[in-house]
């Protein structure tokens, strides 16, 4: 399975000696809009991390129980977010990441989507992840390139600029 991030997901299954091999299970990307520099990723119905009742993780990303924040380097454009989702601990995607956090989140409806601060919404009806406990790594790059825009563009250009990357993993079987 190839992204936008540039690298294939490990198939995984059984290996001769019986060790199950990690596997990715399903992954979703999309391009959603930053507004105010900020793209969240939900479960359906929590409430949005905003300044002062959240845990920033490092300088990319804000926590709730149930959702998190995705801080940008830039406003008003189109990254490229790619969602994951694994039966066990996922392999850092090869290539220079500017930051790499991780933090937990517990997922009550297993409705994920992606939303900005001015309503719009993405992934609907929902990126279905199965309610519980997960270790989340979120890994972002291009920073540096992500443009601080006064207008929103009219069309969602070719080049995201900005790539984030977003891995769920079963909170029991991760060790980040």
């Amino acid at each position: 399975m190839s992204s936008a991030l540039g690298y294939i997901g490990r198939s995984g299954g059984d290996n001769k000696a019986g060790v199950h091999k990690i596997m990715l299970v399903s992954a979703v990307d999309d391009r959603p809009l930053v507004s105010h520099g900020r793209v969240y990723v939900v479960d359906r119905d929590a409430d949005y991390p905003v300044q002062g009742d959240e845990i920033l993780i490092g300088a990319v990303a804000s926590v709730k129980p149930s959702a998190l924040a995705l801080l940008s380097a830039g406003n008003d454009f189109y990254p490229a977010v790619r969602l994951e989702l694994w039966d066990g601990q996922p392999v850092l995607p090869p290539g220079r990441w500017d930051a790499v956090e991780t933090t937990n989140l517990t997922l009550l409806h297993g409705k994920i989507r992606l939303a900005n601060s001015v309503g719009m919404q993405y992934l609907e009806p929902g990126f279905a992840i199965p309610p519980g406990n997960y270790a989340v790594r979120v890994c972002c790059r291009g920073r540096e390139r992500a443009p601080h825009g006064e207008e929103i563009p009219q069309h969602v250009p070719l080049d995201p600029q900005e790539h984030w990357l977003i891995q769920f993993s079963p909170e029991s079987l991760t060790e980040f």
